[in-house]
């Protein structure tokens, strides 16, 4: 087979269930896993012959057409240019939190002795991203023991390995560190917002880090914003990943805990995908 009859099978494969485009976005996905390389290699050498033999090329076909995410596949995701390990015990992190993770570095780059805490750290891109491009002294918290162990090993193959990695339930936490910047991508979609959502995501990716109830679907975020309010330095701040639904929400608990400057703001996509506030300055 080659590299170009590789990119063909696995996007006409796909298509029927997944589209053109994404199909066409899995399948560049593949031929950096199977090939190690990325699509100019499809490009400059379309007949060159395949490294990779039948049966594996079948085996990674046969997780795909099943709906397994091609991220739980290969076991790597890229995140602000890194490479990270992805299991099915962390979510595979989205383009979005990415735009959180800019701002967030955008707004404190330069700045000495950055503390900062990274609330349901999951596979760690937040804390390690944070960790890297500010030098900042970093706690990650999450609830499951399994993700810690994945974000553990992202942080040493990035060499973020000073990373303080705590097991905890956010909900059950009386008190965090001092901190200047607590970021959170917490669970926030709703148990009836399942029936929009993918079998891919629905079947692989972990329901404990993506739902919330109907009745209480801002429960982290008033647990969050609580504590934060208690534990930010002067001026620190508060940002949010947030579900598009409840921005003003979200924004008013902020307010109501005594956080200011409360700005909601639009993801790339168009939808109100974040919330940052400030502690009050002395």
């Amino acid at each position: 087979m080659t590299i170009k009859e590789l990119y063909r099978t696995v996007s006409e494969t796909l298509t029927p269930s997944l589209g053109e485009r994404e199909s066409a976005a899995v399948a560049s996905v593949v031929l950096e896993y199977l090939e190690g390389a990325d699509r100019t290699l499809l490009v400059a050498y379309p007949d060159r012959e395949c490294r990779t033999s039948p049966d594996g090329v079948k085996s990674v076909l046969s997780r795909l057409s099943a709906g397994e995410p091609v991220r739980y596949v290969t076991g790597y995701t890229y995140f602000m240019n890194r490479r990270f390990e992805v299991t099915p015990d962390v979510l595979i992190p989205r383009p979005e939190t990415e735009e959180l993770v800019d701002t967030v570095i955008r707004q404190w780059r330069g700045r000495g002795n950055v503390r900062a805490i990274d609330i349901a750290t999951g596979s760690g891109v937040i804390a390690v991203s944070l960790a890297a491009e500010l030098q900042a002294e970093v706690t990650a918290i999450d609830i499951s023991d399994k993700a810690l162990g994945v974000a553990e090993n992202n942080a040493s193959a990035s060499g973020c390995g000073s990373i303080d990695f705590r097991l905890m339930d956010i909900l059950s936490c009386d008190e965090l560190p001092p901190a200047d910047i607590i970021v959170s991508n917490p669970p926030y979609v709703r148990e009836s917002e399942k029936l929009c959502m993918s079998d891919g995501v629905l079947s692989h990716e972990p329901h404990i880090a993506l739902f919330v109830p109907d009745n209480d679907p801002l429960l982290f975020y008033r647990k969050i914003a609580s504590l934060a309010a208690r534990s930010l330095a002067p001026g620190g701040m508060l940002y949010f990943e947030i579900n598009e639904a409840f921005g003003r929400e979200v924004t008013e608990l902020c307010r109501d805990e005594g956080l200011c400057d409360v700005t909601v703001w639009k993801d790339m996509f168009g939808k109100e995908r974040f919330v940052k506030a400030s502690a009050p300055t002395l």
